[in-house]
């Protein structure tokens, strides 16, 4: 059905552009997506704007020009004399979310008139529609309804064993502590060397196996070593034999080199193939804290993210000579707690330790940073490397037994559970 006098402020639109071209920061606080914007123009511009921001790239109205220059769609957006236009127009970008709402205001009240008007068609058909029209106006309007009715909902999928949280690799130990909730971040922490890597790996497949699609910032090992211990814990074969081409073994008293087999290879060469199918998406590169919300916002969009990693928050690029070490700690928790909460996504981030004995348990004060981190955290998990009690060791003599820990927990209870695991193969299973 085509629509008179279509809902849009261009105002606005041009507002929320301007604003990011006058401060590119600003464009951490857009809470709209492209297709938000009524001007094809618009639509286009902002797309690239984001695109910009995740590659890093400085943004003002020259470069974005070069940017859209390069890719044939300069025309597109009314060429640069338009985004000088933009950038010069009479706004204040500290206005940006204000500018936002109107513009999502304009999207919703077209969406209601597409709504009704496919409506009439279908009713100009002899065909009633107004079950489905009350249902799609409600949808439309459900975030801005505050109601108990969803919490109602919400305890009788818990009843039932489906709690809106994101689980660890042991149904258990998630009894007792929820997970880790959505909208919320969480910690894991533990020793270097400890198996944190290995123990991730384990994880992002139990959730690809289980359709849980998730964002990982594979900013510790990279794209390349995550995947690779993926496949390994799925075939439980050793991933340093395959990348080495064989491993020294001793025999009769003497060290020998053991190539690997082409079955080997075979092998894991199906399980990469495997795991490289699961829902879990890789974001490499550094960023910088003020870049995240805007990242997990397309990876939602485009593939409905439920869970973002970070692996670790040390590694977020810090600006040259503008903080000390606890003011960027405090501004990189911040900016994962409001991208969890905006997006409604669990975050797990790991952080590092400060220097603790050998044999003592970790602690929450042992964790890396300020305080602020453990405050804005929901929950903290610890993988226990050392003083965990009794110890089981391989035939190499490398100590196999691990604690997992939930050590602090707003939202449920706290829980320990001893793990045995063979590191070389990226795997991890309770012990008996």
């Amino acid at each position: 059905m085509e629509l008179r006098n279509v809902p849009h402020s261009d105002e606005a639109e041009k507002g929320v552009l301007g604003s990011v071209l006058l401060d590119p920061s600003s464009l951490d606080r857009v809470t709209v997506d492209a297709d938000s914007f009524y001007d094809r123009r618009h639509q286009v511009l902002f797309a690239s704007m984001v695109e910009m921001s995740q590659s890093g790239k400085p943004m003002d109205a020259l470069t974005i020009g070069d940017w859209l220059k390069g890719r044939g769609e300069i025309d597109t957006v009314g060429g640069y004399d338009y985004l000088v236009e933009l950038q010069d127009s009479a706004l204040v970008a500290a206005h940006i979310e204000h500018y936002c709402g109107i513009v999502e205001a304009k999207k919703k009240l077209r969406t209601e008139l597409e709504i009704l008007g496919n409506a009439i068609i279908k009713a100009q058909a002899g065909e009633s529609s107004a079950d489905d029209v009350m249902g799609s106006l409600a949808a439309l309007h459900r975030q801005e309804a505050h109601g108990i009715d969803e919490i109602k909902e919400s305890w009788s999928e818990a009843k039932e064993g489906r709690i809106k949280s994101m689980p660890t690799p042991f149904p258990d130990f998630d009894l007792h502590t929820g997970g880790v909730r959505l909208g919320m971040p969480a910690v894991l922490t533990g020793r270097s060397g400890g198996g944190k890597s290995m123990f991730l790996s384990q994880w992002y497949n139990h959730l690809g196996q289980n359709n849980f699609p998730v964002l990982v910032f594979p900013f510790e090992d990279e794209y390349d070593v995550t995947i690779t211990r993926m496949a390994a814990n799925l075939g439980k074969y050793k991933w340093r034999k395959i990348e080495n081409g064989g491993e020294w073994k001793f025999f009769g008293g003497k060290r020998e080199w053991l190539p690997v087999t082409d079955k080997e290879i075979a092998l894991a060469s199906r399980c990469l193939d495997e795991v490289s199918k699961y829902p879990v998406h890789f974001h490499e590169g550094s960023i910088k804290p003020s870049q995240l919300s805007q990242i997990v916002a397309t990876y939602k969009r485009k593939h409905g993210i439920k869970g973002v990693f970070i692996d670790g928050a040390k590694d977020f690029l810090k600006p040259s000579g503008k903080y000390n070490d606890v003011g960027f700690d405090e501004e990189t928790s911040q900016a994962i707690k409001n991208t969890c909460k905006k997006h409604k996504v669990a975050g797990v981030v790991v952080h590092h330790l400060t220097k603790i004995p050998e044999g003592e348990l970790i602690s929450l004060n042992n964790i890396r940073g300020s305080g602020n981190i453990i405050s804005d955290s929901r929950i903290v998990y610890a993988l226990q490397s050392d003083g965990v009690g009794e110890q089981n060791f391989d035939d190499t003599g490398k100590m196999t037994t691990r604690r997992f820990d939930c050590l602090k927990n707003n939202h449920g209870g706290v829980a320990t559970m001893r793990l045995e695991c063979d590191l070389d193969k990226c795997v991890f299973w309770k012990e008996n």
